[in-house]
């Protein structure tokens, strides 16, 4: 797997380095955990700051696109949408564990 950096921009305001990237790859597509190992290798920083906001891979080609964000201190990734945490950190399609029902209450009869 190779890794390109196609652009990298730092956003002194928010805290992070926005990061474009290309990554060819032999076989299956990598996922985000792949990609985001793949990131913190080529710009040696903390994988727990990297967000991988997307990833796509254009049609018949053996490479994936997409962007990053990596944030100076964790606390940075508040800024991020749920959705997006929901799968960086692997929960989201997950459905919660269902709770048992609560036990019914009788009715009182009518006299």
């Amino acid at each position: 797997m190779d890794i390109e950096i196609l652009e990298d921009k730092e956003n002194a305001l928010l805290g992070r380095r926005e990061v474009k990237f290309a990554v060819k790859f032999v076989g299956s597509t990598p996922d985000r955990n792949k990609v985001r190992e793949a990131l913190r290798l080529k710009l040696g920083v903390d994988p727990k700051l990297i967000v991988v906001e997307n990833i796509h891979q254009p049609f018949g080609e053996q490479r994936v696109e997409g962007e990053a964000r990596i944030y100076q201190k964790e606390e940075g990734k508040k800024l991020e949408h749920g959705h997006i945490l929901a799968r960086e950190s692997g929960t989201k399609g997950k459905k919660e564990e269902a709770k048992p029902a609560a036990p019914e209450k009788k009715a009182e009869e009518k006299k």
